[in-house]
């Protein structure tokens, strides 16, 4: 009689060998792969620091030993990744040191600094001061940091808190909010929305919140913003235009809403809490971005 699938269990064994077999080859390969463009990327990086500080930097004869094939797939994309790196550090290496000065994270903080974050409580003082600021050229800010307050009237009236930033792999700022803070209104009760936000949103999220107030006729939401994200692109402008006819209320943060942010969603020393400091030129800047908005929604 035949064998079940018209094969017999010693070929039904000797298949199940060769596929574990290719399949622990192609992982092998992979693992090879990887540590290859891994030992490109650190012995250029090695070779870049060293001429760009004549040598100053110590002899690492573990970096240095790493033999490289020039014609090697793998070795071409590890010296591309290392020149991409060098250019990122040339271009934001001052924004970077400032946020590190005011973080001043150690081996004491760091992990604080961590769980604060993913616990969504307030901000770290750091990130508000190098993402919410103002700046025309927004290089090195390509985050969203959103607080958020909702005010819930019904029976019985409650209010919401906290902040949101851009997930990686997910979501943005604005996707998050409702699809985990508020994923739906509930007939019968009134939700007045706050947000407080670094940029304004991108055309897809434009679209989100405008969709959403579409839905939601018991949804109200008020978003003031502290730089404007591509606002001379037409589409841009179009999905903010969306957006006011959907019913948003949209604005430029003015110098004291970056101080109420500070004062209501910035971590605080215990001791005691620092009191906010303009920086140079947020009125000004406020201005320069108020008047484009207004340009962009009449």
């Amino acid at each position: 009689m035949a064998s079940w699938n018209g094969s017999n269990p010693a070929d039904r064994r000797r298949t199940g060998e060769r596929r574990r077999s290719s399949q622990e080859t192609s992982e092998d390969l992979v693992a090879e792969q990887t540590e290859e463009v891994f030992q490109s990327y650190a012995f250029h990086r090695y070779q870049q620091e060293q001429e760009q500080t004549e040598g100053d930097v110590p002899v690492d004869p573990e970096i240095a030993a790493i033999q490289q094939e020039p014609n090697s797939i793998n070795s071409q994309v590890g010296r591309r990744l290392a020149i991409i790196a060098d250019d990122i550090n040339a271009r934001y290496d001052k924004e970077f040191s400032e946020m590190l000065k005011s973080l001043q994270p150690s081996k004491d903080n760091a992990y604080e600094y961590f769980t604060r974050i993913a616990s969504r409580e307030r901000l770290p003082a750091g990130f508000f001061n190098f993402q919410f600021k103002n700046v025309e050229y927004s290089s090195g800010r390509n985050k969203t940091f959103l607080c958020y307050i909702i005010e819930i009237q019904g029976k019985e009236s409650k209010m919401l808190r906290g902040y949101l930033e851009d997930e990686h792999a997910a979501a943005h700022a604005e996707d998050a909010f409702f699809n985990t803070i508020l994923p739906k209104c509930e007939s019968g009760l009134c939700y007045n929305v706050t947000w407080y936000s670094s940029c304004s949103p991108c055309i897809g999220c434009a679209d989100r919140i405008a969709k959403a107030l579409q839905k939601n006729k018991n949804l109200h939401l008020s978003i003031a913003v502290g730089r404007l994200f591509m606002w001379e692109e037409p589409d841009m402008q179009a999905a903010l235009k969306k957006m006011k006819t959907a019913g948003c209320k949209l604005r430029i943060m003015k110098p004291q809403d970056f101080e109420y942010v500070w004062q209501n969603f910035v971590e605080q020393e215990e001791e005691a809490a620092k009191a906010f400091t303009p920086w140079e030129d947020i009125q000004e800047n406020f201005q320069f971005y108020d008047e484009k908005l207004a340009e962009l929604l009449h």
